[in-house]
């Protein structure tokens, strides 16, 4: 590919970050490259504000988690049960993965659903595990609460339940203060 020269400058601040940059794309011309991807094929770059980037910062940063306001208030009534069905999971990996839920496999929705908790702070760590024919699903938190873990657990529970469980099998491995442990296996 016929690269093509530029020249510009930029401010001492624009400077240093591209210098931390260069830690992990090493080039200027593959930072700049990277930038104009970022900001041209995203349609959402127009809408994203100052105030969006310093929610996301303060999401990390503090640790927060982030759920729907339903499943909020359903939490804070003590109402778990409520929570679990007014939780939206399913919306969140309709957006995730841009397809309907019975399009997507087994291993795909499993996938997405471990995207899903770490982009919503949910997670610690969380993995799918492909054994032969079994799948081995793995949450961990850092909340110290068995009731965090059971939520989280009845969330993969009602997806399973009403999209797979004709065509898996599904065993309760551990659940502990700090997450659970899930096979899944082929009927």
């Amino acid at each position: 590919m016929v690269k093509t020269r530029i020249h510009t400058t930029i401010s001492q601040e624009t400077f240093r970050k591209i210098e931390e940059l260069k830690k992990e794309y090493k080039t200027l011309s593959n930072i700049i490259e990277r930038a104009v991807d970022i900001l041209y094929n995203s349609a959402y770059t127009a809408s994203v504000g100052e105030e969006d980037i310093l929610l996301l910062n303060f999401v990390r940063d503090l640790n927060f988690t982030l759920c729907a306001k339903d499943h909020y208030t359903a939490l804070a009534e003590g109402d778990t049960e409520r929570a679990v069905k007014e939780s939206m999971i399913e919306m969140a990996v309709k957006y995730i993965s841009k397809k309907p839920i019975s399009d997507l496999s087994f291993e795909e929705l499993l996938d997405n659903v471990c995207k899903l908790w770490k982009l919503l702070n949910r997670a610690e760590h969380v993995e799918v595990e492909r054994l032969g024919g079994r799948i081995n699903f793995v949450f961990y938190h850092d909340m110290r609460s068995i009731r965090v873990s059971e939520i989280h657990l009845n969330l993969l529970k009602l997806l399973f339940e009403k999209y797979y469980s004709d065509k898996y099998d599904m065993d309760v491995e551990t659940v502990t203060v700090n997450g659970f442990s899930v096979v899944f296996s082929r009927k």
